[in-house]
């Protein structure tokens, strides 16, 4: 019978993540490291139950494009089909998702460095209707998308 040559198993171990300073001051490693939301008035305008509409489970999976805020002010734009000039985001200081009309939410620059934790997005007024494409999902696996004024 030949020896064998494959490699001796090795436990697994428990990996503490490392936490750089990109992460914000709340981060716990479980759930999603970003999330982008819209106002609850936003949402409901829109006819979505959920605030939230973009989560990323890993910052590095937005910030291996840029570390600027200014591509998430891209990224919302182009979801909303506004000018990233038409929105504001702001970011939770505490890393929690805040009340819309919370204190604690700092306006983000566009220069500034993407940090994990929960972004809320503003239109002004200037944005005027927003043509917002949703999409569904019917009970036979078909989707139907169509735009929402």
């Amino acid at each position: 019978m030949a020896p064998d040559l494959r490699p001796s198993k090795r436990r697994k171990k428990d990996i503490e993540p490392q936490l750089g300073p990109k992460l914000g001051p709340k981060f716990s490693g479980t759930g999603p490291e970003l999330q982008i939301r819209l106002t609850k008035s936003q949402a409901e305008q829109f006819g979505l139950e959920q605030t939230t509409f973009m989560e990323f489970e890993k910052l590095e999976y937005v910030t291996f494009n840029s570390d600027n805020a200014d591509y998430l002010y891209y990224i919302s734009g182009c979801v909303f089909n506004v000018c990233s000039t038409e929105l504001t985001l702001y970011h939770s200081v505490t890393g929690a998702d805040l009340a819309d009309d919370a204190d604690e939410w700092e306006p983000v620059e566009t220069k500034d460095i993407i940090k994990s934790g929960n972004y809320l997005i503003v239109f002004e007024d200037e944005a005027g209707p927003i043509p917002f494409v949703k999409c569904c999902i019917d009970s036979n696996s078909s989707r139907s998308c169509f735009t929402q004024n």
